[in-house]
């Protein structure tokens, strides 16, 4: 609403007038009570494997593990893992052969 009314007062001249808007930056982490204690994270890997759930169990290793949110798991593919580990090598390589 505030950017439709700072559009109107550009229109009619009146910059002078337009108001700022703030941006409020929101939390990077998400309060303590809602992590997930060692004591919990171990208890799903072993409801996932009790229920033979390998994708389930695996799924929840990677969250935990990395921090990504859900919603990027599908980026974690088969072919993006092979072609990371194959860029780790080449650059572990590159060290190797610099003496490094």
């Amino acid at each position: 609403m505030l950017s439709s009314v700072n559009a109107l007062l550009e229109y009619l001249g009146r910059n002078d007038l337009k108001v700022k808007t703030i941006k409020m930056q929101r939390s990077l982490y998400c309060p303590e009570n809602k992590e997930l204690t060692r004591a919990e994270y171990q208890r799903l890997c072993t409801a996932a494997k009790m229920k033979k759930n390998n994708r389930l169990e695996l799924i929840i290793e990677t969250v935990c593990s990395t921090g990504i949110r859900i919603g990027e798991l599908k980026y974690i593919t088969v072919e993006s893992v092979v072609t990371l580990y194959q860029q780790v090598l080449r650059q572990s390589d590159g060290l190797l052969l610099m003496g490094v």
